[in-house]
This record gives structure tokens, sequence and C-alpha cells, in this order.
């Protein structure tokens, strides 16, 4: 692992991960789709040239959508707002979802990531995939995940993948630009990429309060041997105070400094590089789809 991967991860992504995390049951994701993704990766020149058509595409795509699929995204709009949400802001929310989607899609086929989006063919590898999980299930393999899937979480682990997969593809193919971009974001960002290297506690245990330190090697350790007091630590800021029971003693907890590394550029490539297409790059393409698709509603 990077140590300079940046502490905040892309709100997008990382709810795109814990939605593949519940639609597989919080199994290790191990699965590769061969269902509906396929890859048909570019050559360097050619993924740059693609970058560029997909930032400046002007054509437009419409279709109609059947009524079964807009109550598919109804119902995924239902579970993402408020039990008391308006009707008419329910059905804008499933519509800009229903949207989101396909341009998704759209994005991924374009790379040549995955095949065409369509309802029917969900529908289908879905089916296929239980079929598959029920005669690895009789034959004793190991099945990954939930032994079926329903529509929604299938979608949701088809869907999430897309988004890692395509993040993941435009980062290994960065063209000078992207990099150019993702240093800017480096630096309007650099806080959180600077590692904790250690950090001074006061703890006070039994009417006896010890200086400590935690050092960046033992951190590890610590995570397992106390992981309510790492946490505290790790993710709190000079001048928080924690109180809690280790056992049957309890203690109070001040963070007294926290000591961080101030890498360069170079140090964090590879982490702010991925932030920055997750974070801004492939919403910028998600975004630019969406504004060239007409989805014609029942």
């Amino acid at each position: 692992m990077n140590r300079f991967r940046s502490e905040k991860t892309s709100g997008t992504r990382k709810k795109r991960i814990l939605l593949i995390s519940l639609a597989m049951g919080g199994a290790v994701i191990a699965v590769i789709l061969l269902m509906v993704l396929w890859y048909r990766p570019f050559s360097a020149p050619q993924a740059e040239n693609a970058f560029r058509k997909l930032e400046t595409a002007s054509e437009t795509y419409t279709r109609s959508v059947s009524a079964e699929e807009y109550e598919f995204y109804y119902h995924l709009a239902k579970r993402d707002l408020p039990a008391d949400t308006e009707p008419a802001e329910m059905e804008e929310k499933a519509k800009e979802m229903a949207s989101r989607s396909v341009a998704e899609f759209s994005l991924g086929q374009k790379l040549g990531i995955c095949q065409p989006y369509s309802f029917e063919s969900l529908k289908r590898n879905m089916e296929k995939e239980n079929e598959q999980r029920k005669v690895k299930k009789g034959s004793g393999e190991v099945v990954y995940g939930p032994e079926q899937f329903d529509l929604v979480s299938y979608y949701l682990y088809v869907a999430g993948n897309l988004e890692i997969d395509t993040v993941d593809y435009i980062a290994a193919h960065a063209d000078d630009t992207m990099l150019q971009n993702a240093e800017t974001y480096f630096e309007e960002h650099r806080e959180e990429y600077r590692p904790i290297t250690s950090i001074r506690y006061a703890m006070t245990e039994q009417d006896t309060t010890e200086e400590k330190t935690l050092l960046q090697e033992d951190m590890r350790t610590l995570e397992r041997l106390d992981g309510e007091l790492f946490a505290f630590l790790y993710y709190g800021k000079a001048g928080d105070t924690m109180e809690y029971y280790y056992g049957d003693v309890q203690r109070t907890v001040k963070i007294l400094d926290i000591e961080r590394e101030d890498p360069s550029f170079d140090d964090a490539r590879e982490a702010a590089l991925e932030d920055y297409i997750a974070e801004v790059y492939y919403e910028e393409l998600v975004q630019n789809e969406m504004s060239h698709i007409r989805l014609e509603f029942p």
C-alpha cells in the first residue's frame, strides 16, 4: 500500500465500494465479471486519443426507458432518499440515476471496458450469473458473496465494479495532461497526503498520567492490540480527548502533538493521480456523457 495515499476517499468511489461490499454480502471481492465486463485495452496513444474524444464528445444519444426499467430506478431512488421525500423529487432522482447509469456504461463501452448497456441484458446476465453460482455451489466450489443475486444487488455489484475499473483504466493510461492536473490536485489537497510519522499523547490510568509517543512503525501493532485507542489517535487531532475502558480499567487519553511527513508530488504520484481521476476527471466525463443522453420515460 502506498503510504502517501490520501486519507480522503472519493465520496462516489467510497459509496460504490460500500455498495459492492453490501451486494456481495460483505465477502472479499475476488470474482472478476466475465458476463458483463470485458477488457479490450487500448495502447497508450489510442487511450490518449480516446480520452480527448470523450472530453469533447457532442453526439446526442436517445432511447426509450421501459416502465419496468423506470420502476427499477424509482426503487433505487427510494433507497437513497428520506421516506418523506416529495413524489416529484423522487421521480427526478430516479430519472437522474437512470441517466447516470446509461452514461457510465456508455463511457465504459467507449473505453473498451464493458459491453453496451440495456436493462434486458442486465437481467439476462444476472440470471446467467445466478445459474453459474447454483452450479458451483452444487459441485462444492466456493461461491463468493450471495448464493443468488436479486436485481438490485446485481446492479450495484456490476455498476460499482464498472466505475472502479474505469477509474483504474484511466489511471493506467494517464497522459501528461492528466499528470499535470493531478499535480495541481495534489498541491490543493497536500495536507491529505501527509502521512503521520508519530503521535504524542498523554494517558491517564488509575490517577497516573504518562506521556507516550506512537511511532509510524508501531501503528499496525497498536491497531491489533487496542483498536479503539488506535482509531482515536490516528483520526484525531491535537487537543482531542477520549475516555474509554481497556478491560476493566478506565483510561483518559489526550492527543498532544501529531508529526507528519511532507511528501513531494513524485512521492504521492500514484495516489494523487487516482484521487484526481476518481474525484474530478471521471465525474467530468460522466457529466459530459449525461449532457448528451436523452432518455424518454414512460
